[in-house]
């Protein structure tokens, strides 16, 4: 197709081609001109195309699909709008389809998700901080915190009394 469009395009201008309707008139007959010389004639004159099942959707197969993340607050962004789910989801990321047309669906786990769009996010609830009052907490003498404190003191103890007597 992109050689076709370079074709013309060239064409267009060793012609002294400029306007859009100038361009429209010389390509009725060009493109009999090229589909004469780039034609092929079908192997087998029957119809083989096939009827669309009932349980296919074509929306879903001829879109844009996206994955996004499901936020706290069961909120998922795209582009640049805010979709609030309806449903509970168990997942954390979902999958949104745009069809062609421009219409939106969700996908969480390969099912279809009620959502509608919000204008801003929701604001986080704030929870008001427990104020707790904190006193320092001393360990026990004989706790293993204290161990090397309380052995210092003894040994000092044992040492001072030991100079008293001459004994070391």
């Amino acid at each position: 197709m992109a050689i076709f469009f370079n074709r013309f395009y060239e064409l267009c201008g060793l012609r002294g081609i400029k306007s859009i309707d100038e361009a429209n008139k010389f390509l009725k007959g060009y493109l009999s001109r090229y589909n004469r010389k780039f034609a092929v004639s079908a192997k087998e004159k029957a119809d083989l195309h096939r009827d669309i099942p009932k349980d296919i959707k074509l929306d879903h197969i001829l879109c844009l699909k996206t994955e996004r993340v499901v936020r706290n607050d069961s909120t998922v962004a795209y582009n640049s709008k805010f979709y609030q789910l309806k449903d509970k989801v168990k997942t954390t990321k979902v999958v949104i389809v745009e069809a062609f047309n421009g219409s939106l669906v969700i996908l969480a786990e390969s099912r279809e998700v009620n959502f509608e769009e919000i204008i801003e996010r929701p604001k986080k609830m704030h929870r008001p901080k427990r104020i707790q009052s904190r006193r320092p907490i001393t360990p026990a003498a004989n706790h293993p915190w204290r161990f090397n404190q309380v052995m210092k003191r003894k040994i000092m103890k044992r040492m001072i009394a030991n100079v008293k007597t001459g004994h070391f």
